[in-house]
């Protein structure tokens, strides 16, 4: 090898460095922020399913009673 092919190399070397700690940097602010608040909607909807089945099933029981007593 001579050495304009070794500095070729050496360049393409570089710019996948720089594109490799690029990636590492956007995957860690995706890690590091995204997920924390998607992990925080997905609680309130959580939240808000289990107190929207509750008030079904609260319904449905008056409806059971109130046939029942009918």
């Amino acid at each position: 090898m001579n050495m304009n092919e070794i500095e070729k190399l050496e360049d393409k070397m570089q710019e996948v460095d720089k594109r490799l700690a690029l990636v590492e940097q956007k995957l860690e602010i995706i890690t590091n922020n995204h997920l924390v608040h998607m992990q925080i909607e997905l609680e309130t909807i959580k939240k808000y399913f289990g107190w929207a089945v509750g008030v079904v099933f609260i319904q449905l029981l008056a409806v059971i009673a109130f046939l029942a007593t009918k």
